[in-house]
């Protein structure tokens, strides 16, 4: 036979088998139902004193597992007893749920997990509590039919002891039990809120603690200013409890923020995963919310307008030796004041406080007397000894600055005391500082450094005088080292130094001073603060040079920033 003839019949065998064939389905099979195993889990009839985590896997011959479901059922709710015992045999299907004796439901739990925490509970009442734990898979066929596989059932026994202590970590508080701290209504650059952690024990070891706290007044506990359930950084989260919207959580810390100005407590106390409230503990403490709050979107953007009315203390130290003070000094600074506060970009009113000490000053302020001032302003004038501010009165400032408050330092001596605050780069934060350089020299005129700003000398009428040299000056000034930083925020700027003069030179035993920086300002996210190493007091202003600056000064200290969203929105 020909090749061709061969190759014939083979194709025509093929039609026919393509043909006839496509119809042909074979011997059709019924879905088969999954199974499912449980491993590494307490033997049955095992008793436990904290929640077990059972894992489990599922199998199927003719599909995949698509998900798991499981059912607790504790023994002394169930409302028919017969009925429990049988689902443990598994002579009765367990329905989709199962009634409790309270008329209540408990429903098969889903999941795509092959594992999970199983919270069986002490029912209260009961030294311990016989729980029927059973789990089954889910498949899916090429039929698209779901199958239930028979499910592994387990009898467990609960028991419990309730945590035996929750603790507030004070020795992590930036504050001492009963103190007065300062509260915003949120976060901001400088203000991280108030962080507060605690810990807790449970003889059991459960697997999970969670914790519910909330801050109550003092005198009234019914007034309540803040809980876990409004806690956002935890709920919604990996730290939201078993119920999420019982204020349950299970993070062993938190940031108040919020709290109106009052005196307070916060209570916190722990439960175990048998849902058994252990120990507590409280935190006793003062807060104060200032009128000038920067996280407030309306104070914000009414700083930001122009629009905020702000209110100045004005706080005047002296020494009290003969030569510490000088009686034409509020004058000078009020009637300069009053010029500013009617410029028609500056909204300002102010309070004055006189302060005379023989030594290192402590500002009598606290934050109650501080919350209504938007603005501190110190004139400081150095005596035959020296003065200063303490280290405690600058810390406090600096606290006042980092929730937004405004500030100004002026006058030569005033960080006499400051030690570690430069270290500790607090009057970083506060001024833009890095340091307050030693030794003091003599100042002739001061060198403004911005074009907004104009150059000011000394007053004859006030200044000392060198006959030899003939020149006046002003005499104990100290320089100061500022951040590297005159653009972006924050920012320091270098606006006055030192002028140069004749016949400095010859003063070989006073640090020179000419062109070395003594006025900058500084402005962060949340503030705007100034410090000047002199006073202007002794400056001649009979050409309105002086004043023309503090019109300058304020109308920059109480300038606001744009917010960035409406930055973003506008590019």
């Amino acid at each position: 036979m020909k090749l061709s003839v061969k190759f014939s019949i083979c194709v025509a065998f093929l039609m026919l088998i393509l043909i006839f064939g496509c119809g042909y389905e074979g011997v059709r099979h019924e879905p088969q139902p999954p199974s499912i195993i449980v491993y590494n889990v307490p033997p049955d009839s095992s008793i436990m004193g904290n929640a077990p985590i059972l894992a489990w896997k599922g199998f199927d011959k003719d599909g995949r597992i698509i998900r798991y479901e499981y059912i607790d059922i504790p023994k002394s709710k169930c409302s028919n007893i017969d009925l429990y015992e049988k689902y443990y045999r598994g002579e009765v299907e367990i329905p989709d749920s199962v009634e409790l004796e309270t008329g209540r439901f408990i429903r098969w739990m889903s999941t795509y997990r092959e594992g999970d925490t199983i919270y069986l509970s002490l029912e209260h009442g009961e030294d311990i509590t016989e729980h029927l734990f059973c789990v089954r898979s889910i498949d899916t066929s090429d039929a698209e039919i779901s199958l239930y596989s028979i499910p592994e059932c387990r009898i467990y026994y609960r028991t419990n002891q309730p945590p035996d202590s929750c603790v507030i970590v004070r020795e992590s508080l930036a504050f001492t039990e009963r103190d007065t701290i300062w509260m915003l209504y949120d976060i901001t650059y400088e203000w991280q809120g108030v962080e507060l952690t605690w810990r807790a024990h449970d003889p059991d070891n459960s697997v999970i603690l969670e914790y519910n706290w909330w801050v109550e007044n003092f005198d009234d506990s019914t007034v309540i200013a803040r809980t876990s359930l409004a806690d956002d950084s935890t709920l919604g989260s990996i730290f939201a409890g078993f119920d999420s919207t019982d204020g349950w959580v299970r993070s062993e810390k938190t940031i108040l923020k919020n709290i109106p100005t009052g005196h307070w407590r916060f209570i916190i106390q722990v439960r175990d995963d048998a849902f058994y409230t252990g120990a507590a503990d409280t935190l006793e403490f003062y807060c104060v919310k200032p009128a000038f709050d920067p996280s407030e979107t309306t104070i914000y953007d009414d700083m930001y307008k122009r629009k905020f009315n702000y209110k100045m203390l004005l706080i005047y130290v002296g020494s009290t030796l003969p030569g510490g003070w000088d009686d034409r000094i509020p004058g000078f600074y009020e009637n300069i004041l009053n010029t500013v506060k009617n410029d028609p970009g500056i909204n300002l009113e102010y309070d004055t406080l006189l302060i005379k000490s023989f030594s290192a000053v402590t500002l009598p302020i606290n934050k109650y007397y501080l919350k209504d001032y938007s603005i501190i302003y110190i004139i400081h004038k150095k005596g035959p000894l020296d003065l200063g501010l303490t280290k405690e009165s600058i810390e406090e400032v600096y606290k006042y600055a980092l929730i937004g408050g405004r500030v100004i330092f002026e006058g030569n001596g005033i960080l006499r005391w400051a030690g570690s605050l430069f270290t500790e780069l607090k009057l970083l934060l506060l001024f833009g500082l890095i340091n307050e350089e030693e030794g003091s020299g003599l100042l002739n005129w001061a060198q403004a450094t911005n074009s907004d700003f104009t150059d000011m000398h000394v007053d004859t009428s006030k200044a000392g005088y060198n006959a030899e040299n003939d020149y006046y000056y002003i005499r104990n000034i100290n320089a100061v080292a500022t951040y590297p930083s005159s653009f972006g925020i924050p920012y320091s700027e270098r606006i006055f130094r030192a002028g140069y003069y004749e016949g400095v030179d010859t003063l070989a035993t006073l640090p020179n001073l000419i062109y070395r920086t003594i006025v900058t300002r500084w402005a962060s996210y949340g503030f705007r603060s100034a410090y000047s190493a002199f006073l202007s007091f002794y400056m001649d202003n009979s050409d309105g040079s002086v004043t023309d600056n503090y019109v300058e000064l304020f109308y920059f200290l109480t300038g606001g920033f744009e917010r960035e969203v409406e930055e973003e929105e506008e590019s």
